[in-house]
């Protein structure tokens, strides 16, 4: 149960509110409005996207190491 639990907390991560108060959406675009005013996309692109992975990539790797102790103590 744990890796679909996961699966579907991330996506709500990423369908919702990140750290409820920017959206993904809103990130994607006010890296794209202030790229097109300054021509530096790559730069801004990079900094939503490392944004973004610092907050899905922890729970990752929380639900990776609640899985493994699960399946540690249960052997199943």
């Amino acid at each position: 149960m744990m890796p679909a639990f996961v699966n579907f907390l991330t996506e709500m991560l990423k369908i919702t509110s990140l750290l409820m108060a920017i959206g993904i959406g809103e990130l994607m675009y006010r890296a794209n409005t202030l790229g097109a005013e300054t021509y530096r996309f790559m730069e801004l692109y990079t900094a939503a996207g490392i944004l973004y992975f610092a907050v899905i990539f922890p729970l990752s790797v929380y639900a990776r190491r609640a899985e493994r102790r699960r399946v540690q103590r249960t052997g199943n």
